[in-house]
């Protein structure tokens, strides 16, 4: 265990449980305001240790375990700083040098993924949001040769993933067109309408539609279109959700796109979750299946 005195006694505590091999087994870091409260949190941990390890660690603590831990006193603020940085730098791995950039939505901002993007980076990925709007006078390829655009400037890891939701899976798409820039991982579809939308047809002609929906509006409507729509170069996943209505279909649906067409030949993994299309970013179980893909190129079995 490691404390380290800063300004106004403030201590951080590092307490390492060791096997027998001197490898770590548990690493907890902790801030406490007086050495009191250090002695205080060293007693409870090894009393949960005693009393509590299944219920606590979901698992017994190895028969080589030594819970006799290193005592170490440092005074140097400097060294406090790189105890933590050296931490967090544990916890996010080599994944912190890739990047995800994700695209929202049809009628939807940047904003609407903040929630899963908070998760990825928990997982220890930097990311980005990519701004774009299918307002009336935005064409998508105009917004296709932004992207290309906004991942050169902005993505500074040698490699990058994408993560679209509904038509930014689109725009994804579209932009094998032309060229991304070297580095492009995977990408993880959320929602995607992989095929001509029954939706995007029905109100094909509708004024608002056009006015909010513009050149998207039509591309989603417009077979021609998915014909000449490139299928992704690299490996792809696809995230359907079920929970739709039954208004405006008679089959499976998430509420906007049916299950059946957001599937698309060449996915390397594909899976239903209970959710809405305009929700199914927020979800938990969306974020794991999310991110294990990106880390390891398939879904989990089990989540």
């Amino acid at each position: 265990m490691t404390t380290s005195s800063g300004q106004r006694h403030r201590h951080i505590m590092k307490l390492t449980v060791c096997d027998r091999s001197n490898r770590p087994f548990f690493i907890i870091v902790s801030e406490c305001q007086s050495l009191r409260s250090f002695y205080v949190l060293i007693s409870l941990f090894l009393m949960g240790i005693t009393f509590f390890q299944e219920a606590v660690f979901c698992t017994s603590i190895p028969n080589d375990c030594e819970k006799k831990p290193h005592l170490e006193i440092v005074d140097d603020p400097k060294e406090q700083q790189r105890i933590v940085a050296e931490e967090r730098k544990k916890e996010s791995g080599e994944r912190e040098q890739e990047t995800v950039v994700l695209l929202h939505g049809m009628g939807r901002s940047r904003f609407s993924l903040f929630i899963l993007e908070r998760r990825l980076r928990k997982a220890g990925f930097k990311t980005l949001r990519f701004p774009y709007s299918c307002l009336a006078g935005n064409d998508l390829d105009e917004i296709t040769d932004r992207l290309h655009g906004y991942v050169r400037e902005n993505v500074k890891t040698a490699r990058y993933h994408l993560v679209g939701h509904s038509l930014g899976n689109i725009i994804i798409r579209n932009g094998f067109k032309g060229e991304y820039r070297v580095g492009l991982g995977r990408i993880v579809m959320l929602a995607p309408p992989n095929h001509p939308s029954k939706l995007a047809g029905d109100f094909s002609k509708n004024p608002l539609f056009k006015l909010l929906c513009a050149d998207a509006g039509k591309r989603l409507a417009s077979k021609a279109f998915y014909q000449s729509l490139p299928v992704p170069e690299v490996e792809f996943a696809v995230i359907a959700g079920s929970r739709g209505q039954r208004l405006t279909f008679d089959e499976p649906n998430d509420g906007i796109v049916a299950v059946r067409n957001t599937k698309l030949r060449g996915m390397k993994a594909w899976v239903l979750l209970p959710h809405t299309h305009t929700f199914i970013m927020n979800a938990s179980d969306t974020a794991r299946y999310c991110i294990h893909f990106l880390q390891t190129g398939k879904f989990p079995e089990v989540i």
